[in-house]
């Protein structure tokens, strides 16, 4: 699978970084949800440790890849299979050894 962002940046690890624990006290820096109750000082720390600059090279390197891939396609077919993976290897978004057990 193509993910723009690597799995320590997904919505879910996030949040499951920034969950409080039982023995954390309440206070203003928490905010209960329905399912999970998340502390935001403990957000904002993830969140500040992000490198921007690498992340904006893959979203930008994954938008490149979309525009290209809508080029490629035909109406009314699609986008080949065969296409679809050369495009995949040009912009280095699969890891060989994951992709092919």
């Amino acid at each position: 699978m193509v993910i723009p962002y690597k799995g320590d940046l997904s919505l879910q690890s996030l949040l499951s970084q920034c969950q409080i624990s039982p023995t954390d006290s309440l206070d203003n820096s928490i905010i209960a949800g329905k399912h999970r109750a998340i502390d935001v000082k403990k957000l904002g720390v993830a969140l500040s440790n992000i490198d921007r600059e690498s992340l904006s090279a893959r979203r930008r390197n994954f938008n490149e890849l979309y525009q290209e891939a809508k080029l490629e396609e035909e109406p009314g077919k699609g986008l080949s299979f065969q296409t679809a993976l050369l495009l995949l290897a040009r912009y280095q978004l699969i890891d060989e050894s994951e992709a092919l057990p």
